[in-house]
């Protein structure tokens, strides 16, 4: 049996202790974001999620929403307006005359940070609001204008908002109102514990004496200076380097095939989990000096 053969069994019998409080986690976050912390509160990963069928309350008939995407370091409201008649439209900036606002029951209210990928029946109009506004001229006829609201993102705790175009505009039947947005609330998992098992440390000398093309490097948890979130994960993971450089990133499943891989200069590199069957799998970081795996667990 060869080194390589040696982890991948080890690892498996790690997996296995650790699969049920994978699941446990899983349950939780199936149908909701989560954000897993460390003892001292520091953030360790967050799921990126979409709403693609957000709660909220219309204004008026012609003003609705999309979904609402959640970002790490941004919230994104994906606004419509559908009429079969109108006169003008304007969409404002942060700098302009009547932006969007995003205001809390408690009045507490969070800026505007951008109006991206503005379309008129589907056709780009502009990929930002540069200037104070864009303006769309009235052709009578039916017309769907959609376009992405960003915002930075909002505290985990905030439950619902009003989007609000013009601050003080609140009762005009003309401004782009959107009432009553229930937003996706993260629950809080405390650090994870797992079930420690001993696993075999293999070292570069012994890897080195295999001929399998398929040898890892593999580190103690130690030398990691890379992580691997959200785990486990359902769609995306980021994989977050402390530094950028060139690197190839390569997803295996536990008969060390590999079923995936990439080169990279980044300092954070998106994979999409989505594909797979639920399991375990093993992410390889591969550097000029050194190659380090880590495993992750599709559910």
């Amino acid at each position: 049996m060869t080194k390589f053969t040696q982890f991948i069994a080890i690892l498996f019998v790690a997996t296995l202790a650790f699969q049920t409080q994978a699941q446990n986690i899983a349950k939780v976050a199936e149908q909701e974001e989560v954000i897993f912390v460390n003892e001292d509160k520091s953030l360790v990963s967050t799921k990126l999620t979409t709403d693609k069928k957000p709660k909220f309350k219309k204004w008026q008939k012609e003003y609705s929403l999309d979904k609402i995407e959640y970002h790490e370091d941004a919230t994104i409201i994906h606004f419509r307006f559908d009429s079969d008649y109108y006169t003008h439209v304007s969409l404002y900036s942060a700098s302009g005359h009547y932006p969007w606002t995003l205001k809390a029951k408690s009045g507490e209210t969070f800026e505007l940070k951008g109006v991206y990928n503005i379309k008129h029946n589907g056709t780009l109009v502009a990929k930002e609001i540069e200037g104070a506004q864009v303006d769309i001229p009235s052709n009578r006829k039916h017309t769907v204008i959609t376009c992405e609201v960003h915002f930075d993102r909002l505290p985990m705790n905030l439950r619902e908002v009003d989007m609000i175009e013009g601050l003080g505009t609140e009762q005009r039947s003309n401004h782009f109102h959107v009432l009553d947005i229930k937003l996706k609330t993260p629950k809080i998992i405390e650090e994870v514990e797992v079930e420690e098992v001993e696993v075999e440390e293999i070292t570069s000398e012994a890897v080195s004496n295999e001929s399998n093309e398929n040898t890892l490097l593999i580190t103690t948890r130690e030398e990691f200076n890379w992580t691997v979130y959200p785990n486990p994960t359902s769609d995306l993971i980021q994989v977050e380097r402390q530094t950028a450089s060139d690197a190839t990133i390569e997803v295996m499943n536990l008969s060390g095939q590999s079923i995936y891989s990439m080169t990279t200069q980044d300092r954070i590199s998106t994979i999409d989990m989505s594909e797979y069957a639920a399991g375990a799998y093993i992410i390889s970081l591969t550097t000029s000096d050194k190659t380090t795996a880590q495993k992750v667990i599709v559910k």
